[in-house]
């Protein structure tokens, strides 16, 4: 019978940046204001009976979403000396890492209304399945 040796997990080095990073309050209270008043004009169209206030947030989030994808160019994450191919020159590589920079601070803003729209989704989708399948009142 052969013996199974264990793997050992490799530790990785905790740097100090990591260590003391900071919760992003600011940008918390951005997503929190942008999501309550997204959250408060989807009520008030639900309280008049406003029939296509799901369709209209549905195409609405559909809509930031490509345009946030545009905006990025469809990159997601920042871009390394090490992604770019090796014919550019540092100052080439240095210009497309700035200008992804650019675009993903341009962004941020239809980001916050992607998330905000999302919890106010997701939010209405809870409530519906709590009042109708668990018969739960609120």
């Amino acid at each position: 019978m052969a013996k199974h040796k264990k793997k050992k997990k490799k530790q990785v080095a905790v740097t100090e940046a990591k260590k003391k990073k900071k919760f992003p309050v600011k940008r918390a209270l951005i997503l929190l204001l942008v999501t309550a008043l997204i959250f408060a004009a989807y009520q008030v169209m639900i309280a008049l009976e406003f029939i296509a206030a799901v369709h209209i947030y549905w195409i609405g989030l559909a809509v930031f979403a490509m345009i946030y994808i545009a905006v990025n160019r469809g990159t997601f994450r920042p871009i390394s000396h090490d992604d770019l191919s090796d014919e550019l020159t540092n100052e080439e590589k240095n210009a497309i890492i700035n200008e992804q920079a650019r675009r993903f601070e341009k962004s941020r803003p239809i980001l916050y209304i992607i998330i905000a729209i999302l919890f106010t989704l997701l939010f209405d989708t809870a409530y519906l399945f709590a009042t109708n399948n668990l018969g739960l009142k609120f």
